[in-house]
């Protein structure tokens, strides 16, 4: 009977790290896999305005896009939700133009969820 509760502690400890980190999986506002999805986000939006206006998104091929000056500006510990600020920056052939965004990421039982709320 000893060597089975000397096994169930061991298991519970074994199994501890891995249990917390699961439960403290975040989605910070910098992490790859946020700014991946805002960076998509803005291309898709980016897209369905160049074809709106111009008929095409061809003229996107020649940017590139990047996340610069990234900032937390709040966290809802109930959710989990990370609010953030941050510059996308266009690269064209010529020059760099940025342009100020906010966006929230949360880890949610789904996966990640990132919303960009003005660009």
């Amino acid at each position: 009977m000893k060597s089975f509760k000397q096994l169930a502690v061991l298991t519970v400890l074994l199994a501890l790290p891995v249990l917390l980190g699961a439960c403290t999986k975040s989605a910070s506002c910098d992490s790859p896999k946020v700014e991946s999805q805002v960076l998509d986000r803005m291309k898709a939006g980016f897209e369905r305005q160049f074809t709106q206006t111009m008929g095409n998104a061809d003229a996107l091929k020649k940017l590139s896009f990047s996340l610069r000056n990234v900032v937390q500006t709040g966290l809802d510990d109930k959710s989990h939700t990370y609010s953030c600020t941050a510059d996308v920056a266009l690269t064209g052939p010529n020059e760099t133009k940025t342009m100020p965004i906010t966006y929230t990421a949360a880890m949610t039982p789904g996966g990640l969820r990132v919303q960009v709320d003005r660009f």
